[in-house]
């Protein structure tokens, strides 16, 4: 077991509710940058005109990726000389399934399952009573919110927050947030009724909030999901792998199977357990109300 702390002190006592609380700015992406939602995270090219956020298919994405993974520019980013298609917002009572490129001049809005694939940019929210499936080159404009599953995977960029209120949990969970091989990043919150399922390379601006349980898992070097606030779930955290939070927040016990790096202040409500190799490193303040054990 190896702790790093810079200040080593336990409080068992309740630290002052604003130290927990992020600013309700902070959850909206167009007033702050990721720089300054993660400033000691190695971001590149955050520090835009945040008129650029709805630009055009072919301008650059509203922001980009971390340095550690050189496969960071999108597939999306399409040539000023190319036509992109079309289209006026989309308000379907039946399943909606779509192939890009394409380029959606509003929200995305169905009773139905929603599923974008393929270089699609949408300049509203995408909103479904079903599951929702993003993957591949695509970027949401607004939030993402469904009353079932939602599933987001390689290179999709949400720039509102991102809610499922699945009363039903499968195995991948309420929601699945699956880096891929070129990240996800989410410039709000995620919440869900159901559990939370991280995979790589994904980056959360906001805080997240689980019914269930919150995994997060690690794929190696350049794959490391990146936390920017708390964490709320009724069920266990359990992180794997390498994982870097600014400052971080838990409601319940951790487990803990690799390295989780916090940049500020962590605390959590209840126990951390490391299992053999794992690491927890704090550089601001440690608060832990329950015990710190190895198995």
């Amino acid at each position: 077991m190896t702790l790093i702390l810079t200040d080593t002190k336990d409080a068992k006592s309740s630290s002052d509710e604003d130290q927990r609380n992020m600013d309700p700015n902070d959850l909206n992406p167009t007033s702050l940058s990721p720089r300054k939602l993660f400033p000691h995270l190695p971001m590149r090219d955050y520090d835009q005109p945040e008129d650029s956020v709805q630009g055009h298919a072919h301008d650059p994405p509203p922001y980009s990726y971390s340095e550690s993974n050189p496969q960071s520019t999108s597939q999306a980013e399409l040539s000023p000389k190319a036509k992109v298609p079309e289209s006026n917002a989309v308000n379907a009572s039946q399943a909606v399934n779509l192939t890009g490129p394409l380029h959606i001049l509003g929200k995305v809005n169905s009773s139905s399952p929603i599923t974008l694939k393929n270089g699609i940019q949408v300049d509203g929210k995408v909103n479904s009573s079903s599951f929702i499936l993003l993957e591949n080159d695509v970027i949401v404009g607004g939030k993402v919110d469904s009353s079932s599953k939602v599933t987001l995977r390689d290179n999709v960029q949400v720039i509102g927050k991102v809610n499922a209120s699945a009363e039903k949990i499968d195995a991948n969970g309420a929601v699945t947030l699956d880096g891929g091989d070129r990240g996800i990043f989410i410039g709000s919150k995620v919440s869900s009724n159901g559990q939370i399922d991280i995979k790589g390379w994904v980056e959360i601006a906001g805080d997240m909030k689980a019914g269930g349980s919150v995994k997060i898992r690690s794929y190696g070097p350049g794959k490391t999901p990146k936390l920017g606030g708390k964490i709320n779930a009724s069920g266990q955290i359990t992180i794997e792998g390498d994982v870097i939070a600014n400052t971080l927040y838990l409601s319940s016990s951790l487990k803990l199977n690799g390295q989780l790096h916090v940049l500020g202040d962590f605390e959590v409500k209840g126990n951390v357990v490391l299992q053999k190799g794992g690491q927890l490193i704090v550089d601001g303040k440690r608060t832990i109300h329950g015990s710190i054990k190895e198995e």
